[in-house]
């Protein structure tokens, strides 16, 4: 996973090693830990609120963990390209016959990865063996594809091979609302990236100080 994450760059590319911007390896490392924060906070703040809809720290920073796996190096702009493809193969010199029907999506290849293609015990039993809460707090987008639906035909967190694994992991969930574990680990994704973006901004000189502090 570290080597994987490494190279895929959050926000700009700055011209010094030294200076080098945030990766999603990065990304994936501080994510966790302010989605710990944010549900520690939940339980000791709003303990009630937090047990009504189980709030776990754990399952909040597990799920930060996992919640980059499936995105691919250049972020949406490759996300976009590769949903492309899959739903039509011949733009890549493949056959007509084999297109994926759900297309490509970073968040599904997460839920895809989590159950199927990363391996705990052995070939016979694939996935990592992960809890319902878990599985569920990594669902961004909590439905599968419908080409039909707009909200549902660009972002999704599931594919249809992955319908059991999904269905199992959301069957105590309400409608398409994200988990409160789900909710907390896309807080501290976005809190983690508008920080690294302001950060990258100030090591390039981009962000006027002079005017800022002058009023």
């Amino acid at each position: 996973m570290s080597s994987s994450l490494a190279v895929k760059i959050v926000a700009l590319t700055l011209p010094s090693p030294a200076k080098s911007s945030d990766s999603r390896q990065q990304h994936t490392y501080k994510v966790p830990q302010i989605g710990r924060r944010l549900a520690e906070n939940c339980v000791d703040k709003q303990s009630g609120l937090a047990a009504l809809h189980g709030v776990h720290p754990e399952v909040v920073e597990a799920a930060c963990l996992a919640h980059d796996l499936g995105h691919p190096p250049f972020g949406h702009a490759a996300e976009g390209e590769l949903d492309r493809l899959a739903s039509d193969p011949t733009l890549a010199g493949g056959k007509l016959a084999d297109p994926a029907d759900d297309g490509y999506e970073g968040n599904a290849q997460t839920f895809r990865i989590l159950t199927k293609l990363a391996v705990r015990y052995g070939r016979g039993t694939p996935g990592l063996g992960l809890t319902r809460a878990t599985l569920a707090a990594t669902l961004k987008y909590p439905w599968l594809r419908d080409r039909k639906d707009r909200k549902k035909a660009k972002k999704w967190s599931a594919y249809q091979t992955e319908r059991d694994a999904f269905e199992w992991a959301r069957e105590h969930c309400s409608g398409d609302h994200k988990t409160a574990e789900a909710e907390l680990m896309d807080w501290a994704d976005d809190i983690a990236y508008s920080v690294h973006d302001f950060e990258d901004f100030h090591r390039v000189g981009v962000i006027p100080w002079d005017r800022i502090a002058s009023g």
